[in-house]
C-alpha cells in the first residue's frame, strides 16, 4: 500500500486506488492497509466507503487504536 501513497502524494490519485486496491486484494486482514484506504477515501471525499473501511479495520482488530480515531 505505500506505492498507492505514493503515487497519491504525487496528485495520481487513480494510480493510488489502484495500488491500494491491490494491496487489499494481498492482504484482506490488515488492519493497518484498511485504515490507510480509509484515510485516502476520506480525503476524496468518499465518506460513506470511508467508513465501511475503518469498520473493516476493527472487525479485524477491535482495539486498533488509528481506526478509532478515524472516527473523529
Amino acid at each position: 500500500h505505500w506505492m498507492g501513497q505514493l503515487s497519491s502524494a504525487r496528485g495520481d490519485f487513480a494510480r493510488a486506488e489502484e495500488e491500494i486496491r491491490l494491496s487489499e486484494n494481498l492482504n484482506p486482514k490488515s488492519s493497518s492497509l484498511q485504515v490507510s484506504y480509509a484515510l485516502f477515501l476520506r480525503n476524496e471525499r468518499k465518506y460513506e466507503e470511508a467508513l465501511k473501511k475503518l469498520e473493516h479495520a476493527l472487525a479485524i482488530q477491535p482495539d486498533y487504536p488509528t481506526a478509532l480515531q478515524g472516527y473523529n
